[in-house]
């Protein structure tokens, strides 16, 4: 008999059996925990029941840890093979979709753990559509933001206003996407909530880039010649029409870019060049003026004053668009 019992059941022996849905949850499913419309796992532990439950919840959320870190690394992959004028649309930055599984609290314990010889065994089950419920609950409030300012950016004719209703957009946006991350890992494909946002951006994009090409600015001022040069190519980069020049003529904006230098003595004594870069904006229709603080930047010598200005200088010279320039356009680069 003992014979028999080896040769039907080698992995359980003769012991207690599991109930069927803790040897297959798939091909014997529990009434409360159906496969096709949900996320389950086994758990097993040697100490206790209680360890084997909580096995199977790390287990589940491992899973959708590793879906959503899948989701993120395929729209990173997306994201580089898209040309600089689209990229604004699908660009997800890691470190926001990248958190901990924060819905360990809707992973349900399915029956009581058993126990045979080896340990416990245990089954969590967390349904999607609970899920999905729950994200959808906290995505409502920023969505909402998200469309209130949408429709408020669709209708903005001013470039400037229009560019910082823009920013906004997009900062909400970063605090829709975690949100948009879970429930694509979820069902494997984008939800209709995620689609829809980003038509609209890419409706936003195709303004932004018109905007950029019917306002062209004019660029002068009293700033280096080299500073202007790598000012306009840096702008021009990002799709804006820019001119050297000093004039409203066929302009829409006037940007002067000038500076404040202070020769000073530091503290233990040497020369000190403090330089600050600022730009006037005058818009070339209303007349309307405003100017932005560009930077603040400190040269130093041990014995020379010109050696501090030729730093202070360098300094100031832009590898990318200053930040407070590109909150005046509607420019391309992701906004901070």
């Amino acid at each position: 008999m003992k014979f028999r019992c080896a040769l039907l059941f080698p992995l359980l022996g003769c012991g207690p059996k599991l109930s069927s849905y803790l040897q297959d949850p798939y091909q014997s499913p529990h009434p409360e925990c159906n496969p096709a419309e949900s996320i389950l796992a086994l758990g097993f532990s040697k100490e206790s029941g209680q360890a084997a439950q909580q096995n199977a919840h790390s287990r589940i959320a491992e899973q959708i840890q590793s879906q959503i870190h899948s989701v993120v690394t395929k729209r990173n992959e997306v994201l580089q093979q898209q040309s600089t004028e689209t990229s604004q649309v699908t660009l997800i930055q890691e470190s926001v979709v990248e958190s901990n599984f924060a819905y360990n609290h809707l992973i349900k314990d399915i029956g009581m753990p058993e126990q045979i010889e080896e340990g416990y065994h245990s089954l969590a089950c967390l349904n999607v559509a609970v899920i999905e419920q729950q994200v959808l609950a906290t995505l409502e409030t920023p969505q909402r933001k998200f469309e209130q300012l949408y429709r408020d950016s669709v209708e903005e004719s001013d470039p400037i206003s229009f560019s910082a209703k823009r920013r906004k957009l997009l900062e909400i946006h970063q605090q829709l996407q975690s949100g948009f991350v879970v429930l694509h890992s979820l069902k494997e494909s984008e939800s209709m909530l995620e689609i829809s946002t980003k038509g609209q951006l890419q409706f936003l994009e195709t303004k932004a880039a018109t905007l950029r090409k019917e306002n062209p600015i004019a660029l002068g001022g009293d700033v280096q010649d080299e500073y202007l040069q790598l000012l306009q190519g840096l702008m021009q980069g990002q799709g804006l029409v820019v001119t050297i020049t000093e004039t409203c003529e066929g302009q829409r904006y006037l940007m002067n870019i000038h500076s404040q230098q202070t020769p000073t003595k530091g503290p233990m004594g040497g020369d000190l060049h403090e330089l600050r870069i600022a730009a006037d904006l005058k818009d070339c229709i209303s007349n309307e003026q405003r100017q932005v603080i560009v930077g603040d930047f400190s040269g130093y010598h041990s014995n020379d004053p010109a050696q501090a200005y030729a730093d202070a200088w360098q300094k100031a010279m832009p590898e990318t668009l200053p930040i407070k320039l590109q909150q005046l356009f509607p420019v391309l680069q992701p906004l901070h």
